[in-house]
């Protein structure tokens, strides 16, 4: 009686809810931590509040805070905003606690991540890898290798993932996450190998497909790059970044006047992205069109003010305008982000 009582119990009781939730098992983890919750009604020790219960959600990282969303059982739902300081608070109390879950040192190493602190994120992406290799945790942890260009290390990642028990999401994830690897290290002919395996079991992945045109640019198979195009943008004719990279496609083949309609269009679907706006003010500096392509610089880094090579970038174009002033101010700004 003591001790089902006890704070060991309710302990236990949470972890083996949050084992369910990793499982995707939201209902019968749920129904352990209110157990939990009997005996111990402390929000600290699991994603979920003692006030009902709320699934929580992150929704994006910007500007040093985190957005996340909660779902409550009673249907309510809250967004929150919470300083990275603040989440770096909470995330260290999970992980204090023996045997933290795969889901808590992912967030965290994610979180490191977006803080810069990568040495430190790797070591939690390599504790969650070794509980559980699902999609968010391998994808994760690559784009943090791809940031620090430890290819070698992302490629025995893929290749171990490659090699054990996964299902069609991962194995799709993962062919396309190796793909793109072999690409960026120019083994065009095993990258293609690997694209195309992935394509074949989701031939209608429009972000693989884009992926997959670029290669076959890269390569110079032109007319099969712009069929690759073709196809992405019938499947998701509004997913901007295709119609980006499709734009981008048309400029180096100097069919410019399509070029610009295309970014157009890609604007009407995603008119604040940071990255797209910036694209086109490139194509604009290209076209000698000097005033727009300010106006979208500006556009761009209002979207992303503290965007290191956005600011960088812009420092470059107004360098080439031959305002220095300008210029050393944005390099000045581009190096305080960084």
């Amino acid at each position: 009686y003591s001790y089902i009582h006890s704070e060991e119990y309710a302990f236990a009781l949470y972890r083996y809810a949050e084992v369910l939730y990793d499982l995707q098992n939201y209902d019968e983890g749920r129904k352990y931590e209110k157990l939990a919750l009997r005996i111990k009604p402390d929000p600290n020790y699991s994603r979920f509040t003692p006030l009902g219960g709320a699934i929580t959600e992150t929704l994006y990282y910007k500007d040093g805070h985190i957005y996340t969303i909660d779902y409550f059982d009673s249907g309510e739902i809250k967004t929150r905003i919470k300083s990275y300081q603040q989440a770096e608070k909470e995330y260290q109390r999970e992980i204090n606690y023996p045997n933290p879950t795969a889901s808590q040192l992912f967030g965290y190493a994610k979180l490191l991540h977006q803080m810069k602190n990568y040495e430190k994120s790797e070591h939690y992406y390599q504790q969650a890898i070794k509980i559980r290799q699902d999609v968010d945790t391998v994808i994760g942890y690559l784009d943090l290798l791809d940031d620090l260009k430890k290819y070698t290390r992302a490629e025995e990642i893929l290749q171990q993932c490659l090699k054990s028990d996964m299902n069609n999401e991962l194995l799709v994830i993962t062919l396309y996450r190796y793909a793109l690897l072999l690409q960026n290290m120019k083994n065009y002919e095993k990258s293609e190998y690997y694209y195309l395996e992935a394509l074949r079991i989701a031939p209608e992945k429009v972000n693989m497909l884009s992926s997959y045109a670029r290669l076959l640019h890269e390569i110079d198979r032109d007319a099969e790059a712009e069929q690759c195009y073709k196809k992405a943008l019938k499947i998701s004719p509004n997913y901007a970044l295709t119609r980006q990279d499709y734009a981008t496609f048309l400029h180096d083949m100097q069919r410019n006047d399509e070029a610009e309609e295309h970014y157009q269009l890609t604007l009407k679907s995603d008119s604040s992205n940071a990255g797209i706006l910036q694209n086109y003010a490139f194509f604009l500096h290209d076209m000698q069109k000097n005033d727009k392509a300010q106006k979208y610089f500006r556009q761009a880094l209002a979207s992303d003010p503290t965007n290191s090579a956005i600011l960088n970038n812009y420092a470059n174009f107004l360098q080439s305008l031959e305002n220095y002033h300008g210029a050393k101010r944005y390099y000045a700004l581009a190096i305080e982000a960084k």
